[in-house]
């Protein structure tokens, strides 16, 4: 064999190395829960004035939110209440409120829920939070009739 044979495999070898570090590195930051991007980031800015002067007007509405974690059941789910009342004090009854909450580790697993009235001012949902304790975003949207606002928030649910 001739002298100096083995660097060309070396060389193949290293790069071969190398794409399979790139081809892993990219494989793992698209799958990964908790890499996240905005989905629909674009069309979310181009929302953006629009979205703001909804929270604005929904900000001048002084509508009052509290969050309540009231239990866990088997199945990796958690019952959250929410009550709503506006400036005076009165429950704000028959609205369409949605979540949308996720851990902050997990941004990627977003649990999607609409809540329901069980109570004038009073609104339940699961949501899906499996084992996972900690800090969770929750993300509400409020409708009625013409009026519309937000409410966002990070709560401590506990695991039992």
């Amino acid at each position: 064999m001739k002298k100096g044979w083995q660097w060309p495999i070396a060389i193949g070898a290293f790069l071969s190395l190398t794409a399979i570090a790139d081809i892993t590195t990219l494989y793992v930051a698209s799958t990964h829960p908790t890499l996240a991007a905005e989905p629909d980031y674009y069309a979310k800015a181009l929302r953006w004035d629009q979205e703001q002067r909804q929270r604005q007007d929904g900000a001048r509405l002084g509508w009052q939110f509290d969050v309540i974690e009231f239990g866990r059941n088997p199945g990796g789910f958690t019952e959250v209440g929410l009550k709503v009342a506006d400036a005076t004090g009165s429950a704000i009854h028959e609205a369409n409120i949605s979540l949308e909450a996720f851990h902050v580790t997990r941004p990627k697993l977003v649990s999607k829920v609409e809540l329901t009235e069980a109570a004038p001012g009073f609104y339940v949902g699961r949501v899906l939070s499996g084992r996972r304790a900690g800090p969770w975003k929750l993300n509400f949207r409020c409708e009625r009739g013409e009026d519309l606002t937000f409410h966002e928030e990070t709560q401590i649910l506990k695991v039992d």
